[in-house]
């Protein structure tokens, strides 16, 4: 009979113990929930077009082992950007800005196109102005990550586009900010617009991956 008590001594214990391991449990399954919301709000604030919300390294199809490449590339690269800087240059329509977004969707950070960041400095006079011309470029200078997508297509002012550009990656590279650089000029070309002293400068911690790949958008308007 005494051990029959000590047993039933036991039992409470040991009920408010699972019920205790179901709360944690839910509490745990909630914060996860809390904690992915948090990261898809952060993602979508971050600049990266509508078209590109639902995209992720998962959803970039691969079929051939060129595309297999350049992704896994571009993963390693998000895995660990630290200070370096990522170059993406190719043709239209290869997958290179859902994989630049899909950096942003991993690391955080900005994304802007060189045309906006051009009309955003050209628009930044006056009264009305969110930011001075200077605070635009420290602003782009210092955030974690950026990637400037559309790089040489300012037609307007290539000079102008030129110029920001050298100087918010120069900016960032003093800063040890990662940044990816999305253009559709091969790298030779893409060279010579930023200038090979700009580009020698940064070979320390710059990359080039030449997207070399058949356009995906006629597979995706079937």
């Amino acid at each position: 009979m005494s051990d029959y008590k000590k047993m039933s001594d036991i039992l409470p214990v040991i009920r408010v113990v699972e019920d205790n391991s179901a709360e944690i449990k839910e509490y745990e399954r909630h914060q996860e929930e809390i904690r992915i919301r948090a990261l898809e709000e952060r993602y979508k604030n971050s600049g990266v077009p509508e078209k590109f919300f639902c995209h992720s390294f998962d959803t970039f199809n691969v079929t051939e082992e060129k595309e297999e490449a350049v992704k896994n590339a571009v993963m390693k690269y998000a895995d660990n950007p630290g200070n370096k800087i990522l170059v993406l240059c190719g043709l239209n329509g290869n997958g290179k800005t859902h994989l630049a977004c899909s950096v942003i969707r991993k690391c955080g950070g900005k994304y802007i196109t060189s045309t906006m960041l051009c009309l955003k400095y050209d628009s930044a006079i006056g009264f009305k102005a969110d930011m001075t011309r200077e605070e635009i470029i420290e602003h782009y200078s210092k955030v974690n990550m950026l990637v400037i997508d559309e790089c040489g297509k300012y037609f307007l002012n290539s000079d102008l586009e030129k110029f920001l550009l050298i100087q918010i990656v120069c900016g960032r590279y003093e800063n040890n900010k990662p940044t990816v650089l999305v253009t559709n000029a091969n790298k030779k070309a893409f060279i010579d617009f930023m200038g090979k002293a700009v580009y020698d400068r940064l070979t320390e911690v710059c990359s080039t991956i030449e997207f070399d790949l058949d356009s995906k958008r006629k597979s995706l308007r079937k």
